[in-house]
């Protein structure tokens, strides 16, 4: 049975769940879901991204939820992304989503439902975390929080949709140098360049977040689903060639690392041999 939470200015019920990494309320007809591992700022390992995953469908599912949001727990990190310590290696230019199931990093990027998704950005959203926010509709963030994609730097680069999802949201200058230099993106420039829709002071990230998507509820199911679905469709025929091309470099980094050669050695042999 669920049980009412405490919740401002409304009443929130608690859903059921399978990890409790995953936290998945529901005010009225907004589902909640919370990605609650804060003393590891919200790193997504592969069990999370089931649950994550899992707790989009029943949302879909439900009749009862018109709208979900997203958010992180605590007030510094939305997600710092993948669960490096998770990864079985981090050679130089591999992804660094290394949980990719049927709905790939987070069980989310590659998830759309009928149904919106508000990002809350409560905090830091960093490498795979910030490519969630991308995969979201609409995003509201605090004033503390910021974006920022560190793949390059650290050898890895950014797998999940965020190499080329970005170029279309920014344009290709500021992606390029938000992706390569991986210099932190603020919640007021994100506003700026239409990565979030609205920045509100720290600590009201979530409270705001839900208003809207109480206000996406309200509309006719038929309409949002429709516009949804036309809006991804011309999006996600573009993305085809980005995620082929991201498991293309993923699969050069795993055959270089079986034969103990570079991804670069790896791309020069398919080419001898084409």
């Amino acid at each position: 049975m669920a049980r009412v939470l405490a919740g401002n200015g409304g009443r929130w019920f608690a859903m059921s769940s399978s990890d409790s990494r995953v936290l998945h309320v529901r005010q009225g007809q907004v589902a909640v879901l919370t990605i609650n591992r804060p003393e590891a700022a919200n790193a997504v390992d592969d069990a999370m991204a089931e649950a994550i995953g899992t707790a989009l469908e029943d949302a879909n599912l439900d009749p009862g939820v018109g709208a979900v949001v997203i958010t992180g727990a605590g007030s510094r990190s939305f997600s710092a992304g993948t669960d490096l310590r998770a990864l079985p290696t981090t050679e130089a230019g591999s992804s660094a989503t290394g949980n990719r199931g049927p709905w790939d990093f987070a069980g989310l990027v590659r998830h759309p439902i009928d149904k919106p998704v508000v990002a809350a950005v409560n905090g830091a959203a960093v490498g795979g975390g910030a490519e969630i926010v991308l995969a979201c509709d609409l995003a509201v963030a605090g004033d503390a929080a910021y974006l920022q994609f560190p793949e390059a730097r650290i050898g890895l680069y950014a797998g999940a949709g965020g190499a080329f999802r970005l170029p279309t949201e920014i344009g290709s200058k500021r992606a390029m140098a938000a992706l390569l230099l991986g210099e932190p993106i603020t919640a007021t420039e994100a506003a700026e360049w239409g990565l979030v829709n609205a920045v509100v002071p720290h600590g009201t990230a979530l409270e705001e977040a839900v208003g809207v998507a109480e206000r996406l509820a309200q509309l006719p199911r038929a309409s949002v689903r429709a516009t949804l679905r036309i809006a991804r469709a011309a999006r996600l025929a573009q993305e085809d060639f980005g995620w082929a091309a991201s498991v293309a470099e993923l699969h050069h980094v795993e055959v270089g690392r079986a034969r103990g050669s570079s991804p670069s050695e790896e791309r020069s042999r398919q080419a001898d041999r084409s």
